[in-house]
């Protein structure tokens, strides 16, 4: 059994869902998630994982985490854990993601395992990526307004473009960590789709529209922006976005999946050249057959 640890928002979760769905499928044993820090977590949508996608991962336990983690299974402390304590305990059973990017220490960890950490690195589960793919369907149909949408988007040649704002603008600890994807990085990634695709229609997903207005100001009149999306149902721009030919998308872990998910052939997708304000941190996070302006 691998219990992997769920946090954040959709984004994070995926990548959480898919190192536990990896690790699970290398050792042929059963996944099972534990998202009891939600209870508590203020951000984002909660535990969203279930709801938009088809996978019905096991809830873990206390049994199930008092088998791993024994002392360290209360909630209390693997927060601390996942913040002071980087590393392996118990002989391989418990894993703290010790830093950002590919971690090796991935390869010792056995068949029963409890997981906690980001890993925000395709090639935690590249060689599962069909499998993973497959299993990430989403899970309700779209609505009427959603199903218009995805009929334009599939009629031309769509660019979904991705600006993040919201907490990456009026959040100060946030502007301390993520590097700024302003004007510069749009109207650089836009400029190179449309050298390709002449005929390219961009698409423009936010959770702060008046932020993305103020990124394309100079291009207002070459946008859609899509909008209508909003709160609980924010997780539909997600199959919007995929569903777009190309995209630009932003140093967000929402946008990289909508990317990964809808990746196919002759594919263009733009991602910003430093993700975090720290230098490293962002190794390993973009696939190199993406494009980094």
């Amino acid at each position: 059994m691998i219990v992997s640890n769920l946090i954040g928002g959709l984004g994070n979760q995926l990548f959480q869902f898919a190192f536990g769905f990896a690790q699970a499928a290398r050792h042929c044993v059963e996944l099972r998630v534990a998202t009891d820090l939600f209870s508590g977590y203020g951000l984002h949508h909660g535990y969203e994982l279930a709801q938009v996608f088809s996978v019905e991962p096991t809830q873990a336990n206390a049994s199930d985490l008092q088998a791993l983690l024994g002392p360290w299974r209360h909630t209390a402390t693997r927060r601390l854990l996942s913040r002071w304590g980087p590393g392996i305990w118990r002989a391989g059973l418990a894993a703290f993601e010790p830093a950002p990017g590919w971690w090796s220490g991935v390869s010792r960890l056995g068949a029963q395992a409890y997981v906690h950490g980001y890993w925000q690195s395709e090639l935690y589960f590249a060689e599962h990526a069909f499998a993973l793919r497959r299993a990430l369907q989403f899970r309700r149909l779209p609505s009427a307004d959603n199903a218009r949408w995805l009929a334009r988007l599939g009629n031309c040649v769509s660019v979904s473009v991705h600006i993040r704002g919201g907490d990456y603008v009026n959040n100060a600890k946030n502007r301390r960590i993520y590097a700024a994807c302003g004007p510069a990085y749009y109207r650089a990634a836009m400029d190179h789709i449309r050298s390709a695709h002449a005929g390219a229609r961009f698409f423009v997903f936010s959770d702060d529209v008046a932020w993305a207005r103020h990124c394309l100001s100079d291009r207002l009149d070459a946008v859609e922006i899509v909008d209508f999306n909003r709160g609980a149902e924010s997780w539909n721009d997600l199959r919007l976005m995929s569903q777009c030919q190309h995209q630009v998308i932003a140093n967000s872990s929402f946008s990289w999946w909508a990317a990964w998910l809808g990746e196919r052939p002759g594919k263009t997708t733009i991602a910003p050249r430093q993700w975090y304000l720290a230098p490293g941190r962002d190794q390993d996070l973009v696939p190199e057959r993406w494009l980094r302006l």
